[in-house]
């Protein structure tokens, strides 16, 4: 090998190989970019996950008014692994375990019904000195439905003065119905402090919510924050490279090239 002949020609390309190498480094340089921005955003990400897992675990529920004037309840959803939510949330893990299927978002919720009211009540006989209390209630809002009866025992018996008494001895009650209806609109919304909160709107005002948990296991909401990059195959842009060129009177001859092109890329990775 030739060490001279080597040397010579480095230094008579010089230029071309100086291109070149600018080239390979415009090129590592772009790519080491992409990856940094890449990290940037996955540890964006993490942060804003961390925080919107924080309120979901130390965030009480909250009461408000919606745009329809409903009171409507809302908490901070979970955006965990499953092995987060069996660390943090058992009893949400539990009901995932339970549905025996894969879960995307499951949502969990405890409701209190107050309602007051009155009922107007009839005596029924049921057989000798055995009676009963018949009751049929409907709350205002249609909601509740009690129907029943309570048994009791009545004995007439002669008091000292000689007057008629009556003896009572109190039975058991009876519900021949127990109905409650009422719905609920539940959802998951972004608020504009940027937190996804669990949402629900029960039917009626006496309705409350006294306990919410939930999770998200898709990562839909992580999609709707950090959009997919389209890759895009036609493109514009500033060009360097080395490439054969046609110069004066039709002559090929290999250089390097610098310029402006329109490209349409095979492949993207």
């Amino acid at each position: 090998m030739d060490i001279g002949k080597i040397l010579k020609w480095l230094w008579d390309n010089r230029t071309t190989i100086l291109l070149i190498g600018a080239v390979i480094f415009a090129l590592l340089f772009f790519i080491q970019c992409d990856r940094t921005n890449i990290l940037k955003d996955e540890a964006k990400f993490e942060k804003k996950r961390q925080v919107q897992n924080l309120k979901a675990l130390t965030d009480s529920i909250d009461m408000y008014v919606n745009d329809a004037g409903d009171t409507s309840y809302q908490k901070p959803i979970a955006e965990m692994t499953t092995e987060e939510i069996k660390e943090n949330l058992p009893s949400v893990y539990k009901a995932i375990v339970d549905a025996g299927s894969e879960v995307k978002v499951i949502i969990k919720w405890r409701t209190k019904y107050v309602g007051s009211g009155s009922v107007d009540n009839t005596i029924g006989e049921l057989e000798k000195y055995n009676y009963s209390l018949k009751f049929d209630y409907v709350s205002d809002d249609s909601l509740l439905t009690l129907k029943g009866k309570s048994a009791f025992k009545a004995f007439p018996y002669i008091a000292d003065s000689n007057k008629l008494g009556l003896k009572l001895f109190p039975g058991k009650t009876y519900f021949d119905r127990i109905e409650i209806q009422f719905g609920l609109t539940t959802g998951v919304k972004k608020d504009e402090d940027g937190i996804n909160r669990i949402f629900i709107t029960p039917s009626s005002d006496k309705i409350s919510i006294t306990d919410i948990k939930g999770a998200d296991l898709s990562n839909y909401i992580k999609k709707d924050d950090i959009p997919p990059t389209k890759k895009h195959k036609f493109g514009v842009g500033f060009q360097i490279g080395y490439g054969v060129l046609l110069g004066k009177n039709n002559q090929m001859y290999h250089g390097p090239t610098i310029g402006v092109g329109f490209n349409y890329s095979l492949f993207k990775f």
